[in-house]
């Protein structure tokens, strides 16, 4: 990732419309799905953050309205996870996340560098 293709003229950008030049429609199908699956493990890893970051927002005495500041949240996103997070009090997923979660090594190494962990 992250490798420039040397064009013509000496160009290596990637973030350009050039670094596509030359290409076919099938590998930019390719690139855009592989795109899409970076994107998805993101949105995951910042859905099992925040949740975790609400449950300890909670668990030090905030409020909805404090932790929806903090975070940069909406009181209703807050108030909703929260709901969600006091009727499990042992955590959402007690045993194992979904395997949706848990089976994707980016989305789990995501979410351990959120909290500063390697």
């Amino acid at each position: 990732m992250g490798q420039a293709v040397e064009w013509s003229g000496g160009h290596s950008v990637e973030w350009s419309s050039e670094y596509a030049f030359d290409r076919s429609p099938e590998d930019a199908t390719r690139a855009v799905m592989r795109a899409q699956a970076h994107r998805d493990d993101a949105d995951r890893a910042l859905e099992m953050v925040r949740l975790q970051a609400i449950r300890a927002c909670a668990e030090r005495g905030l409020s909805v309205r404090q932790t929806a500041k903090m975070l940069g949240l909406t009181k209703s996103t807050v108030g909703r996870i929260k709901r969600t997070l006091d009727a499990a009090p042992h955590g959402i997923w007690a045993s194992e996340p979904p395997q949706s979660i848990s089976t994707l090594p980016a989305a789990r190494d995501q979410v351990r560098a959120a909290w500063g962990h390697r």
